[in-house]
């Protein structure tokens, strides 16, 4: 888990999205990941497996991936507004 950033949030993972697949999915969460970070490349980032997860043909998989860019999205802005209201202060 990443450490706590902006209102005590911390951003996603890889670790969350395997999370997500194995919370969804069970015993075939493997085989979904398997294909995912094949896709992702050598070193996956989470952006690149959220792309990833998008081109399954499981629908289901493509919300995991939906949530997870919302997430990562969120943090994001959060972050970049903590730090706008912290550097005018």
């Amino acid at each position: 888990m990443n450490p706590p950033g902006p209102y005590g949030l911390s951003a996603p993972s890889l670790a969350d999205a395997r999370t997500a697949l194995d919370t969804v999915f069970g015993e075939r969460a493997d085989a979904i990941w398997s294909r995912v970070t094949g896709r992702a490349g050598g070193e996956p980032t989470l952006p690149a497996v959220i792309a990833a997860m998008r081109e399954e043909p499981d629908p289901v998989v493509g919300l995991c991936a939906q949530s997870l860019d919302i997430r990562l999205s969120t943090y994001e802005y959060l972050s970049a507004a903590d730090h706008t209201i912290r550097s005018v202060q």
